[in-house]
């Protein structure tokens, strides 16, 4: 009975040491991220670093803690606001849009008009990546260093 009762404790800690161990390789979304690339004309492209003419030296959002919020975000040249919720497993809900009124360039025009199209997210340690409906990556952002 004692060797049953020893057996069975170990069994339980291996078993809440695997869950710990999955739970910590969850990633948060939340913080700072800048867009590396985009789809502009059905094609992924590389978002190029500071442009001269430009106020702003990335295109990057900051998302907040909660499932729901206002998603800060900013282009070369001005500034937006997104409302978001979160549904299950990683799908997200834009609701609303607003922001300053500057001329954008190509790459500020695309990010405001497809982050409007995301459906899903992936998150890890370096990389947050959007999906539109069809699970096509459509903003792929990193981490600032």
């Amino acid at each position: 009975m004692k060797n049953l009762v020893l057996t069975l404790i170990a069994v339980f800690c291996l078993i809440a040491c695997e869950k710990e161990e999955r739970q910590a390789e969850q990633f948060s979304w939340v913080g700072e991220w800048n867009a590396t690339n985009i789809v502009i004309n059905d094609t992924l492209q590389t978002i190029p670093i500071f442009q001269q003419g430009t106020i702003l030296k990335y295109i990057s959002i900051t998302i907040p803690e909660g499932d729901s919020g206002e998603i800060e975000g900013k282009t070369f040249k001005n500034g937006m606001g997104f409302d978001f919720k979160l549904m299950m497993e990683n799908q997200i809900e834009f609701e609303f849009y607003g922001g300053t009124k500057r001329e954008e360039d190509k790459w500020g025009t695309a990010f405001s008009e497809i982050i409007l199209d995301t459906k899903s997210f992936q998150v890890d340690a370096v990389n947050l990546s959007f999906y539109d409906i069809n699970n096509k990556l459509i903003i792929l952002f990193t981490k600032p260093q």
